[in-house]
């Protein structure tokens, strides 16, 4: 697991946030088109596991906790 993983039994800013009734936790589902440019011969699971992805929020609003690549598909590749 990487250290991007949010783990829940150590005491954090957001858990003693959630633990005031002040915030909420929620869990979404996001569909990102991603355009890629790779060199011929690179497989496309090697450069999605090696990239970086980042999801802000404005701090008014809360935080993103966590994220993670859970399905991905081609939809070309020429």
């Amino acid at each position: 697991m990487s250290s991007s993983h949010f783990n829940e039994t150590q005491p954090t800013f957001a858990n003693s946030l959630l633990e005031s009734n002040f915030m909420r936790k929620v869990y979404t589902s996001v569909v990102v088109k991603v355009v890629m440019t790779l060199e011929e011969g690179v497989d496309v699971a090697d450069a999605i596991s090696d990239m970086d992805y980042q999801f802000n929020i404005s701090e008014e609003h809360g935080f993103v906790e966590d994220t993670e690549i859970v399905d991905w598909d081609v939809q070309d590749s020429k």
